[in-house]
């Protein structure tokens, strides 16, 4: 059971920067451990075998941003390819539904289809409504200018491994 990074919802070093300065960290590692971070880092490319991947892909139109999709779905799939090599029952997986620019990104389905084809059978994803965990609310994302649409749910994916 895992729980990727949910696109850019979370930056796990972002917020954990003022603790890391508590704890003696200096702001060059800091820095550094940002850039480690998915999907800022680049990854080397593998085949994702989900056509909702390409599919979404294809609607994206800035390079930075397509950058960012292929490393993230890149580094999860690598990793997520690595642990499933030890497992021999299920394989469950914690997403949230996140956007780019606005656009939804099922991340869930993505990672669903690519597992299917990777000698897998999916189960059933699971829907849990995110009540809770919101430290901010927009009605306008700073960033882009459009209409925050932040993570509203989490889904759990069940993946069983087939004989």
């Amino acid at each position: 059971m895992t729980s990727p990074p949910y696109l850019q919802s979370q930056e796990y070093i972002r917020q954990a920067k003022m603790d890391l300065f508590w704890l003696g960290h200096s702001q060059d590692e800091i820095r550094r451990l940002s850039r480690l971070e998915l999907p800022y880092r680049e990854v080397p490319p593998t085949d994702i075998n989900s056509e909702t991947f390409h599919r979404v892909r294809s609607t994206l139109h800035e390079d930075r941003i397509r950058q960012v999709f292929d490393a993230y779905f890149h580094g999860i799939v690598t990793a997520l390819e690595r642990f499933q090599e030890n497992i021999t029952d299920y394989l469950l997986l914690f997403v949230g539904r996140s956007s780019v620019r606005g656009q939804p990104v099922p991340i869930d389905r993505v990672l669903a289809e690519h597992f299917t084809g990777e000698g897998w059978s999916h189960e059933v994803t699971l829907i849990d409504t995110i009540v809770a965990r919101r430290m901010f609310s927009y009605r306008t994302n700073p960033a882009t200018m459009r209409s925050d649409s932040r993570t509203s749910t989490e889904n759990l994916v069940v993946l069983r491994r087939r004989a």
